[in-house]
Order: C-alpha cells, then structure tokens, then sequence
C-alpha cells in the first residue's frame, strides 16, 4: 500500500518528464548557458528600446566629426571632483608628420552628461512621440559613445 502511495523519485521524473522540462533542466545546469541567456536579452532590450538609450535623434549628423573617437567621461577636471559625469568638447586639428585628422579634447567647453534628459520628439517603436532619454548633453555639444 505504501507503494502505491508513494511519490516519484527523482529518477523516475526524468523518465515521465516532457521534452520541455527536460530542456529546462539541462539548460538551468549549464552556467554558460544562463550567461548567455542573459547577456542576449541584454543586448535585446537595448534593441527595443533604442530609441531611449541613444544619445541624439537618427536624423541628427555631425559632418564635423566623421571619425571622431569616443568620449571620455570624467569626474575630475584637473582642479575639483563632480559626482556628476562630463564630457569635453572635440575640436578637429591636423597631425603636423601624417596629415591626418585628429581630435582634441577643449577643455574650455565643459558639458555635463543629464540623465533622463529632455531632447528632440522621436518616434518611440512608431507608435508615439516621446522626447526623454536616458542620457544626454546640452544643444551645442554632442556625446559620442562608439
């Protein structure tokens, strides 16, 4: 009688378990897998959501900066700590032995990185409107992060 009471093993549940619990399974034990599973919907949710986490509109272009490199962000400039994350200006100029165009950091404009920023209207996934992104700087300067 406490036979038939008896619950399944662990062994036994493998034996009745769906193609889908048995996916499941091997998917929780292998930590690469989680990894990656994570890092993908990372990189998904970015995608979705794009139009929130850029830093200027699709349309907008910088002529002036076709390879410019990535900012810098700092908190100190040289004379006192910020909480508050800033970038510097770029300015083109010459390399004087190569000819090649170089950018450099002005550090006489000083433009402090907003977050959850008032910018120009987009269209968020073309359904509405919407003007807040995550991070941004003032009008006459730019962040450029890749």
């Amino acid at each position: 009688m406490n036979a038939a009471k008896r619950s399944k093993t662990r062994d036994e549940s493998y034996f009745v378990a769906s193609q889908w619990q048995l996916i499941w399974r091997k998917f929780r034990s292998h930590r690469l897998a989680i990894l990656g599973a994570v890092i993908l919907s990372f990189l998904y949710l970015f995608a979705i959501f794009s139009g929130f986490f850029s830093t200027t509109n699709i349309s907008q272009r910088f002529s002036g900066f076709t390879n410019c490199p990535p900012h810098k962000i700092h908190f100190f400039d040289g004379k006192s700590f910020s909480l508050r994350p800033f970038v510097y200006a770029y300015r083109p100029s010459r390399d004087p032995v190569t000819r090649r165009q170089l950018y450099v950091e002005d550090r006489t404009q000083k433009f402090p990185i907003r977050f959850f920023a008032r910018s120009e209207e987009y269209r968020f996934w073309g359904l509405f409107t919407a003007r807040v992104r995550l991070f941004s700087v003032e009008e006459p300067g730019a962040l450029f992060l890749f």
